[in-house]
């Protein structure tokens, strides 16, 4: 550990919290299993590497800024809330 800084060791920790270790090894053994049978089977000139067969990490969604009228209309749409006024 003391070969990183804290910052480095926190922004790993965030992370691994969003993409767990099984993520990135799960993405890299699919790499592996497709890139094997393309070049197996359709034997190219020059083989593919499993990098080409890597699924892309879900974007971030962007933050959407919402007035107090669209926040209580979306709560209508919850279910299993029940609603009441509250004066």
């Amino acid at each position: 550990m003391s070969e990183i800084s804290a910052r480095e060791y926190i922004e790993w920790g965030g992370h691994f919290r969003r993409f767990p270790f099984d993520y990135h090894l799960r993405q890299f053994e699919m790499g592996q299993i497709c890139a094997s049978i393309y070049n197996s089977a359709l034997r190219p000139r020059e083989a593919i590497p499993f990098t080409h067969f890597l699924y892309n990490v879900p974007a971030e969604p962007e933050p959407v800024e919402r007035s107090d009228d669209e926040l209580m209309m979306l709560s209508g749409s919850v279910p299993g809330v029940e609603r009441t006024n509250v004066d």
